[in-house]
C-alpha cells in the first residue's frame, strides 16, 4: 500500500468515526431537548415516562451513542502503518 492509499484509509477512518460521533451527540441532544420540562421533578418523570412509551427509540440510541464511543476508540487504537 502506498502513502497515499494508507493516508487516504485514515481519511476515511477517521471521517466516519466523527460522523459517527456528531450523528449520536446531536440524536442525544434531541431526545433530552424533549424532555426538558424546566423542572427537575418534572425532567426525571418525563425521561421515565419517554422510556418506558418508546423503548424502541431509546434502545436505538442506546445503541448509537455505543457505536460512537466505539468507532471513536477504535480509529484512536489503530495501529499507524508505517509510510
Amino acid at each position: 500500500m502506498n502513502v497515499r492509499e494508507i493516508a487516504n484509509r485514515r481519511a476515511v477512518d477517521r471521517a466516519k468515526a466523527e460522523l459517527l460521533d456528531e450523528l449520536s451527540s446531536d440524536w442525544c441532544a434531541a431526545i433530552q431537548s424533549d424532555l426538558e420540562n424546566g423542572v427537575a421533578s418534572l425532567n426525571e418523570a418525563a425521561a421515565k415516562k419517554f422510556k418506558r412509551d418508546y423503548p424502541s427509540i431509546m434502545s436505538f440510541g442506546s445503541k448509537l451513542c455505543d457505536r460512537a464511543v466505539e468507532s471513536m476508540a477504535e480509529f484512536h487504537e489503530s495501529p499507524r502503518e508505517e509510510i
